[in-house]
């Protein structure tokens, strides 16, 4: 059985045949429990009440059953699926988050099928699984292997390390800092990459944007809520002035599953913001890439009061065009005003004196 092609009729196959095993009421309550009836799975304090017994008890009852089906002698198909389950697991680090090792092993996976694929793992002696916590999702590894408690120890770190930096950061930089730290063995080589991505992508308090840099999921940079966070991070991405329309058609291009955004309220959050700079006629830069504020004409005033002597007519138009997207023949026309400029004798503009 090769990863990515389980069938659905292989997987209602071997479910079947292992709950058959299993007596009458220790059937009834891991199909409860698990959701192989397509259901969502029930809590044990549910099951409990339905069946007149504690939550202890159901408990127990599970424990007993997965341990019965752990020994018992299994078809092939089932030790295919572990084999494919066990390839995946090596191949991201030697663990793996249990949604992207359920949807690995099938594409297309449905909510019945997820809950299959759960049950038949807890089925194998081979295999063990870390229930999820608030901060990280659940995984799947090796039995034996006891990486549990480290890899819970080194998310902490993670998250401590990204929440100091205060602002996102690249994951290289943060595999860089811990190949350099006490865990510099785990995140060794191609095995060591692997580990940290799975640890990112298993963290329920970071995440990464568009731009692949981490940071804490209640960050705006990284959970890219409303349309400034997202223009910010779409002019970053095209490292370009853009037009407030461009910008908001790449808006619903990257975010397409959210509701779609309106160029007008894209404008007038960048109107808002003062991290963007305006360059143009509605074209948009970012305020750190040195572009100035204010318009055509009152960079020309800045420039030539800047130098404090007169400059060449081409000399103006070239850094007017370096700071602004605007036309050549724009700055020539504003250069033509004589209320602010003036034009020496030798065919230089400066400043207009005052009282003159």
């Amino acid at each position: 059985m090769s990863k990515g092609i389980l069938s659905s009729f292989v997987l209602n196959k071997v479910a079947k045949n292992l709950l058959d095993i299993l007596k009458e009421r220790p059937r009834k309550i891991i199909i409860k429990r698990f959701g192989l009836d397509g259901q969502d799975p029930r809590v044990l304090g549910s099951i409990g009440d339905e069946f007149g017994i504690t939550r202890e008890r159901v408990r127990q009852i599970e424990g007993d059953s997965f341990k019965k089906l752990q020994v018992v002698k299994k078809e092939s198909d089932f030790t295919a699926l572990i084999d494919a389950a066990i390839e995946v697991i090596e191949e991201n680090g030697g663990f793996c988050e249990k949604k992207k090792l359920k949807e690995t092993l099938k594409g297309d996976i449905t909510k019945k099928e997820r809950n299959q694929v759960m049950f038949l793992l807890n089925s194998s002696k081979r295999l063990k699984f870390k229930k999820g916590k608030l901060s990280m999702s659940g995984f799947w590894f090796l039995k034996g292997d006891k990486v549990d408690k480290k890899i819970l120890k080194i998310h902490s770190a993670v998250v401590k390390f990204i929440k100091a930096q205060r602002s996102p950061s690249l994951f290289e930089d943060i595999l860089s800092e811990f190949r350099n730290s006490e865990f510099s063995e785990f995140f060794t080589g191609e095995v060591g990459l692997k580990r940290m991505r799975m640890i990112l992508e298993m963290s329920r308090l970071v995440n990464k944007n568009i731009l692949e840099e981490w940071g804490m999921k209640n960050w705006k940079i990284i959970s890219e809520r409303g349309a400034r966070e997202k223009a910010f991070l779409v002019l970053r991405k095209h490292e370009e002035p853009l037009h407030f329309r461009k910008i908001t058609d790449h808006i619903n291009d990257y975010w397409g599953d959210k509701k779609e955004a309106l160029p007008q309220t894209v404008h007038n959050e960048l109107i808002k913001d003062d991290r963007f700079v305006l360059v143009g006629r509605g074209i948009y830069g970012l305020n750190d890439w040195g572009f100035p504020e204010g318009t055509v004409k009152e960079v020309m005033f800045s420039f030539l009061n800047d130098n404090d002597k007169p400059l060449d007519k081409e000399l103006i138009i070239k850094y007017v065009l370096s700071k602004k997207q605007v036309k050549e023949t724009t700055v020539k026309v504003t250069l033509a005003d004589r209320g602010i400029f003036d034009k020496t004798e030798d065919g230089k503009f400066t400043l207009k004196k005052q009282g003159t």
